[in-house]
């Protein structure tokens, strides 16, 4: 059980994209994440009957913009309410193939308290930064370094 992690999904009228991302996220995983946040900032009505179908009692939050706030301002909205130390953000267009990476997320930061954000990539996302780490449970992990410039991969926003 995930106590300690929030789901965040955002998502803006496409509940295709999002059932989808559901699916490849699997029954067993959604029912061990107890926090559970989705934004949708299409404020589209029609949506809104699609999410009734979302229980509390399931752990679901459903946040529905009245109007498009744009995915900045979204993602504000449902961080505030978070009350876990850890976060699992993604978004309604995304797949997962493998769903043991959450737990290999808190490996990570449990083990090493200098990294605020894990972002994983298939293969060797960065081979000019060969260093790899290893935490106690062999799960291993790359760090980008400080001033390192080049494709840009992920986003987060700055705690103060």
């Amino acid at each position: 059980m995930y106590n300690n992690v929030t789901l965040v999904l955002t998502s803006c009228n496409r509940v295709d994209l999002l059932e989808r991302t559901l699916r490849s996220l699997g029954k067993e995983l959604l029912e061990s994440i107890p926090h559970k946040i989705i934004v949708d900032d299409s404020g589209d009505p029609a949506v809104r009957n699609y999410f009734s179908q979302f229980s509390e009692r399931e752990g679901w939050q459903i946040l529905l913009n009245e109007e498009n706030i744009g995915q900045p301002h979204s993602v504000d909205k449902a961080y505030s309410l978070v009350k876990t130390p850890y976060i699992f953000h993604c978004e309604d267009d995304w797949e997962f193939t493998n769903t043991s990476f959450l737990s290999e997320c808190l490996d990570i930061l449990e083990f090493d308290k200098q990294v605020l954000q894990v972002t994983f990539r298939e293969g060797c996302p960065h081979a000019v930064e060969p260093q790899v780490y290893l935490t106690p449970s062999k799960v291993s992990y790359q760090i980008k370094e400080r001033g390192w410039r080049g494709e840009w991969w992920g986003f987060t926003y700055p705690t103060i």
